[in-house]
């Protein structure tokens, strides 16, 4: 983890190391976080996917999926996200990288 300033930058791979995530916020009092996201390939660097998440927090899930806590009362759902239906806790967004 590095900060700088207010902003976090945080760097996680998956469990077969293949994948990098890296996330960038800015961190305030402020529970709700606008999350910048890349996923990169461990060898080549290459970005697989990148975007924006709106929530609490983003870590990985599977080999190839993240799992974004929305903030409690958000009603707003990334575009490019499932939301899963038969979990425990309905405030989960699945994220597919391929």
């Amino acid at each position: 983890m590095t900060t700088q300033n207010n902003s976090v930058e945080n760097k996680t791979y998956n469990k077969d190391k293949t994948m990098l995530l890296v996330t960038r916020y800015t961190n305030d009092i402020n529970p709700r976080k606008t999350i910048n996201y890349s996923v990169l390939d461990s060898k080549s660097k290459k970005v697989l996917k990148s975007g924006v998440f709106t929530g609490m927090k983003l870590e990985w899930f599977t080999l190839h999926q993240l799992k974004g806590y929305l903030n409690v009362g958000m009603i707003e759902k990334e575009p490019d996200a499932v939301m899963l239906k038969d979990a425990k806790n309905k405030n989960i967004v699945i994220i597919d990288i391929n």
